[in-house]
């Protein structure tokens, strides 16, 4: 695959992501799971999209793209309902480990 086709797809999914935003606002589904579904569809399934066709720029990718999901979960996280599961989390873990 060229460069070409793999920018048009990464602009493609882009574009299919924010086209689902206002569907998945009024629906109250998660984005990342229809995303996480096109992804697989598109790369082991299809073998349209290949790792080894994105080369050096592949990691940085991925890293740059794993800092803004992280960027957008610490920003839309509610300490309140952390504060509340602490106390869950710990005897569950304690309890498991």
């Amino acid at each position: 695959m060229h460069v070409a086709t793999n920018i048009l797809v990464v602009g493609f999914l882009i574009f299919v992501a924010h086209a689902f935003t206002g569907i998945f606002s009024r629906t109250r589904i998660p984005d990342v799971l229809l995303l996480t579904i096109i992804g697989i569809f598109l790369g082991p399934v299809l073998r349209l999209v290949k790792p080894e066709n994105f080369g050096a720029v592949g990691p940085v990718f991925a890293t740059v793209t794993l800092i803004i999901i992280l960027f957008e979960a610490g920003v839309s996280l509610d300490l309140d309902v952390l504060k509340g599961a602490i106390r869950p989390t710990l005897t569950l873990t304690l309890t498991n480990f």
